[in-house]
């Protein structure tokens, strides 16, 4: 678990996001990337995903990306070719603070955000149909 404005570092996801409590294998091909991930993996396994604004932007600034990403846990590494896949499981939602670069990997502070429940009608409905069964 990470404090406030904890430094992680920062791997930017050109398609899609990591929720939390789901795993998923990735495949990273960029430097950054791939650099990131071995930093993580160093140094307690942590890493924050964040998907960027416009996947053509090969080196994205803080601007070309979202501001809330995914803290997760890297499991598994394997490095396939030129590339390094990895089986991670998202953790808890952050806010990105800042990011710098450090060692040819981006680092970011985050700040971890509470989860929401919102309470609605349908969502009661359903968890008393379930409660009943």
């Amino acid at each position: 678990m990470l404090s406030s404005n904890s430094l992680v570092p920062l791997i930017t996801l050109k398609e899609g996001i990591i929720y939390t409590q789901t795993e998923a294998i990735l495949a990273f091909g960029r430097g950054p990337s791939i650099m990131g991930i071995n930093m993580a993996v160093e140094k307690g396994s942590l890493v924050c995903f964040v998907s960027q604004k416009n996947k053509d932007k090969e080196n994205p600034a803080q601007s070309d990306l979202y501001e809330v990403g995914t803290v997760a846990e890297i499991i598994k590494t394997l490095p396939v070719n030129k590339e390094l896949h990895a089986l991670v499981r998202g953790l808890y939602k952050v806010k990105i603070n800042t990011i710098e670069e450090k060692d040819r990997a981006l680092i970011a502070s985050v700040s971890k955000l509470p989860d929401q429940y919102i309470e609605r009608k349908e969502l009661i409905a359903l968890t008393n149909h379930v409660i009943s069964q």
